[in-house]
């Protein structure tokens, strides 16, 4: 009788493939899913922001003591940051996923609030107006 190899294991040849299989793999997939959860991210710094300026419109059109305070806060036609005043009243103002800041102006020309994020990836400004009929 012959006698049997015994070959139990992987030998280290097959370790080193699966491996570098391996990394090639992660090399693929990790940007793919980094720039998923950035726009992700992206996208829920956009859908606070819009929720805010349709808060603060939903109060405008329905409080106008709010209205009142509101061009108060904002000053000169040309608008300036009216956010601290926001955030002194009852509307949430959440953060920026991406750790951004918020800021919004209220053109009181025009009647639009414009909130935008400091994040350069998050380029979304939402705007909205404040007069009836907009």
């Amino acid at each position: 009788m012959g006698k049997k190899k015994n070959n139990s294991g992987f030998s280290l040849i097959e370790l080193i493939v699966v491996v570098a299989i391996m990394a090639v793999l992660v090399g693929v997939l990790a940007p793919a899913y980094l720039r998923y959860v950035e726009k992700s991210r992206q996208q829920t710094c956009y859908w606070n922001m819009d929720n805010v300026v349709r808060e603060v419109q939903l109060r405008a059109f329905s409080d106008p003591d709010f209205m009142d305070d509101l061009l108060d806060a904002a000053g000169d036609a040309n608008g300036t940051e009216v956010l601290d005043f926001i955030r002194t009243t009852d509307i949430s103002v959440p953060t920026c996923p991406s750790r951004g800041t918020y800021s919004m102006v209220f053109d009181t020309s025009a009647g639009t609030i414009t909130m935008t994020c400091n994040m350069t990836v998050h380029n979304l400004p939402v705007e909205g107006g404040t007069e009836e009929g907009e």
